[in-house]
């Protein structure tokens, strides 16, 4: 899928049940512009819902691909009364037993990134949110069960 493509898809996805109020902006910076594989949309579209989670009362996501090396991704959340959502601290969870049900998305999202040899960072501060995806060491075990 292109850059363009996907910039249009997660637009739309952002603001498509969310009122005037709480609209969610996007910020896209992929530079290199090159296609996004089946399993970069899916973990891209997963951390897009976790940010949007952190904006109650709207504000910003940026999207960033990091260069072609790093396999990584940076999305950031900003905006007033930003929060860290529950689905934002299932990320690191290991026992699936101990999560609620808003907490399934980040857990499902840091399944898909380790089936991609990735874990998902993330922090926060008063009004911004940092996700970041990093590449696994071979010998480093997965969050999320594995």
């Amino acid at each position: 899928m292109s850059s363009d493509q996907m910039r249009a898809i997660i637009g739309d996805f952002l603001n498509s049940r969310m009122g005037e109020a709480d609209m969610v902006r996007l910020e896209w910076r992929d530079g290199e512009q090159r296609n996004w594989d089946g399993d970069e949309v899916k973990l891209l579209l997963n951390m897009v819902l976790l940010a949007r989670d952190c904006l109650p009362r709207g504000g910003s996501v940026s999207v960033e691909r990091l260069p072609a090396a790093s396999c990584g991704l940076r999305i950031t959340a900003q905006g007033v009364g930003m929060m860290t959502a529950e689905s934002v601290k299932a990320l690191h969870a290991t026992d699936v037993s101990t999560l609620r049900p808003r907490g399934a998305q980040g857990f499902y999202t840091a399944l898909l990134a380790s089936r991609m040899s990735l874990s998902i960072n993330y922090e926060d501060s008063h009004d911004r949110m940092v996700f970041v995806t990093i590449q696994k060491q071979k010998n480093e075990k997965g969050g999320a069960g594995f």
